[in-house]
């Protein structure tokens, strides 16, 4: 492997680490706050997790860990 491949790795890596801190950014604008109210029709029907809250606070949890592993 050149060194121009191994810097291209690199500079890939850190272009999808960058989309992803965007991500968790966007995330945590957009989540709901513990203040607002939900009734049961926005609940989520198909999924196990509960609540709106709880489903953005997971999101916000699995994308900082994979923020972390990268």
């Amino acid at each position: 492997m050149t060194a121009k491949e191994y810097l291209s790795q690199a500079f890939y890596m850190n272009r999808q680490i960058k989309a992803k801190e965007r991500r968790l950014e966007w995330l945590r604008e957009i989540a709901p706050g513990p203040s607002m109210r939900f009734s049961q029709e926005e609940k989520s029907k198909g999924d196990p997790r509960n609540s709106l809250v709880e489903n953005a606070a997971l999101k916000v949890v699995e994308l900082e860990e994979e923020i972390a592993s990268d």
